[in-house]
């Protein structure tokens, strides 16, 4: 049983952006996302979007990251 647990399960992995405002992006939406520093590198649906009604905001977006 374990066995099968380790090769047929993983963890999610998610994260979360602030970026400034990107009007076009919608939940359940594939993004990709690359950062050498961070290692962050894949494709991400978008969970949750957060757009600031301030002209100088910036938005938040939550991500799970899709398992090929």
């Amino acid at each position: 049983m374990e066995e099968l647990l380790n090769t047929y399960s993983y963890c999610s992995e998610g994260l979360s952006i602030t970026t400034i405002p990107i009007y076009n992006l919608e939940p359940n939406t594939l993004i990709h996302l690359y950062n050498e520093e961070t290692g962050i590198n894949g494709k991400y649906q978008i969970d949750k979007i957060t757009i600031p009604l301030a002209y100088n905001g910036t938005m938040n977006i939550t991500a799970t990251k899709i398992m090929n």
